[in-house]
């Protein structure tokens, strides 16, 4: 008899009953900000009551009602989140297999969101192992269709197993949660650093939240916290309970003193990356509501008041409007009445701004006040506090003094890399330009304290020139070459400059030489090295000239661009 043919008391039954069955204990485990300790979403972590269910569970497993079984168990959980009022959105587990080919169960877990009062946008909804090639389309095409019903696209467990890169970059989620197995090894094996940053550039280039899974002693949360990861999750953080928390039951271990350089990191810090769930009301909300919210919040800082389409319009900041209302006959008086007439327009910026911007809104009255972020599309998508903004700002400019050069104070080959990726990426084509001095004779008539200063001048000479030039950058080479990325044309105009600003400062002479890169193509540390390579040479080969700053030009669209190494 066939899995199809099996009577209802058979393990298929067990599976279509999943979600309303006492056997199945849904259980749920905080995710946090790594930096701040703050729980940002809650993960759903179905668990068999027993050793029999467990038998059952994996029996029904391997019957065709697998999809059944498998939603049944994300239904239990969000049924039971929507119980306890989660206040951070809610993360649930599906296989591949389900999304391919859910014959029907889907509209369970469409049941429960609806049952539960859960907002679509609050439910992220993570595609798990196991993925086959032949399964890519339909598991693709299972992702659009619950995107498009409003709820977040994750892929759980990426590493070094099971999951495509490829799919997952044509997916796109929203949050890609790191292979458990990847904790506890990432210091000794170098194989699982190489997978981690394979990964974190891939969620840098499709916008995703990247999340550490299973980390259990503080080795490996500073493990990650080196590698630039900013979310997870693990018995550190918080065994699977019973019921959702929205805090965490112990503080976090400080973050060891020492940072690791942000270009070797999976990607800069956006605001996105500090932005927790927003609590928002419909600008049409009254003062009653909002002071409902507020009381069941103690410590919620302020309210976005948002379009019927999610824009924010305005911010109610907690303090000013319990002032407002708390003040003789103020509760009669704004109970009935619009709340956004107590409240301040928005503070908005796009999710991928740089936290430093924030810092520059106008209004000091306001400086406190909480950011919303926001999409593409003008929704909001969490707030940012200010705390988390200057705890962000100030270790972004440590971890940016530590990666300069300690003679030129001019950043590496890393960011010398990110310029270049970003120039080529977007069409813009670049010059890349060799600046090299003859330090042996420096050090002939000086010795080091000569060539020292020598390359400091040349660095003070290169940074006067460069805002001459939007978007160039000046970066300290290999050795002591000095190197420079600008648009395609600049060359000719930045060396007149630079020879008037070498002459300025004292500087030695100097040989440059060019490199024209198209556009389109990417660049990595490798292609960086062999490209500075070959401006070298043809730099020591014209040497300087005591008169003018010597200038040759390579062309890289000499013959077909070679491939570069990512």
């Amino acid at each position: 008899m066939t899995s199809r043919q099996r009577g209802p008391e058979g393990p298929a039954a067990w599976a279509a009953s999943y979600s309303g069955s006492d056997g199945i204990r849904p259980l749920f485990a905080p995710i946090a900000d790594l930096s701040t300790g703050a729980v940002v979403a809650v993960e759903v972590v179905p668990r068999p009551r027993d050793e029999a269910m467990a038998g059952v569970v994996a029996a029904a497993a391997r019957t065709d009602r697998r999809a059944a079984l498998d939603v049944g168990a994300a239904a239990a959980g969000i049924r039971r989140a929507g119980g306890h009022g989660v206040g951070v959105p809610l993360h649930v587990t599906l296989l591949a297999d389900t999304l391919a080919d859910d014959g029907g169960a889907l509209a369970e877990l469409h049941a429960a969101v609806r049952d539960a009062g859960i907002a679509p946008r609050d439910l992220v909804v993570r595609i798990a192992a196991p993925i086959g090639d032949p399964a890519d389309a339909a598991v693709e095409a299972g992702a659009r269709a619950l995107r498009s019903r409003g709820y977040g696209i994750g892929v759980a467990e990426v590493g070094p197993d099971d999951h495509p890169l490829a799919l997952v970059a044509r997916v796109a989620p929203e949050v890609v949660a790191l292979d458990p197995g990847l904790a506890g090894v990432l210091d000794a094996d170098p194989g699982a650093q190489v997978v981690l940053d394979a990964v974190a550039r891939l969620c840098r280039r499709i916008g995703a939240d990247l999340v550490a899974s299973g980390i259990a002693t503080a080795a490996d949360l500073e493990a990650f916290r080196r590698h630039g990861v900013r979310r997870g999750c693990g018995p550190l953080l918080g065994a699977p309970g019973r019921r959702p928390v929205d805090r965490l039951a112990a503080p976090l271990p400080a973050s060891a003193p020492h940072l690791r350089p942000p270009a070797t990191g999976p990607t800069r810090t956006v605001l996105g990356d500090l932005a927790r769930p927003a609590v928002m009301l419909r600008d049409s909300a009254t003062g009653s509501e909002a002071r409902t919210v507020f009381q069941n919040s103690p410590d919620l800082g302020g309210v976005v008041l948002t379009t019927a389409s999610e824009r924010p319009v305005a911010m109610l900041e907690r303090n000013r409007f319990l002032l407002a209302v708390s003040a003789r006959f103020g509760y009669a008086l704004h109970a009935d009445r619009p709340v956004r007439d107590l409240a301040e327009p928005a503070r908005v910026l796009p999710l991928d701004a740089d936290p430093r911007a924030a810092l520059e809104l106008g209004d000091s009255r306001r400086a406190y006040d909480d950011i919303a972020v926001v999409d593409d599309y003008g929704r909001c998508r969490g707030v940012v506090r200010v705390g988390d903004l200057l705890r962000a700002v100030a270790a972004v400019e440590y971890d940016r003094a530590l990666a300069l050069h300690p003679v030129t104070g001019l950043p590496g080959v890393p960011a010398l890399t990110e310029a270049l990726e970003q120039r080529l990426l977007t069409g813009r084509g670049a010059s890349i330009g060799l600046v090299t001095a003859d330090l042996d004779a420096l050090t002939r008539n000086g010795g080091f304290d000569a060539v020292v200063d020598g390359l400091r001048r040349i660095a003070r000479a290169l940074t006067d020139v460069l805002p001459r030039f939007a978007g160039s950058l000046a970066a300290h080479g290999t050795g002591d070459d000095l190197v420079v990325v600008t648009d395609p044309g600049a060359p000719p105009a930045l060396d007149a400059a630079l020879h008037t600003a070498l002459a300025a400062h004292r500087a030695p002479r100097v040989a440059t030489a060019w490199l024209r890169r198209p556009p389109g193509t990417t660049v990595g540390a490798t292609d960086v090295a062999r490209e500075l390579a070959r401006l070298r040479e043809q730099a020591r080969r014209r040497g300087p000239d005591p008169a003018v700053t010597d200038s040759a030009v390579i062309d890289a669209a000499e013959g077909p661009p070679r491939p570069l190494a990512g």
